[in-house]
């Protein structure tokens, strides 16, 4: 049996989805923080500020994409009531 391709318009994520992930990330980062804070020992305490770090760098950047994207998502609206009110427009000179 093969498998259904996926949807696209389904399996779409907006850019709040993508900033949720960013908070989630954000979330783990601050609890390997804190883990590392009360870490009883070094190399623990190296390990969880590691992944802390890595957790909020990814955060940073996944929230920048997120910011593109809500800016790619706004132009497409404006474009998309652009194209409604100009053909609107249009029908009405005929």
């Amino acid at each position: 049996m093969s498998e259904c391709p996926a949807d696209p318009a389904k399996d779409r994520l907006s850019s709040l989805d993508i900033f949720k992930l960013a908070d989630e990330l954000q979330i783990k980062a601050n609890g390997s923080e804190m883990r590392a804070s009360a870490a009883p020992d070094e190399g623990a305490r190296e390990l969880y500020s590691a992944s802390a770090l890595a957790y909020g760098t990814w955060a940073v950047e996944i929230q920048r994409i997120a910011q593109d994207i809500a800016r790619i998502e706004r132009s497409a609206q404006a474009a998309q009531q652009y194209l409604i009110i100009d053909g609107a427009d249009s029908s009405e000179r005929e």
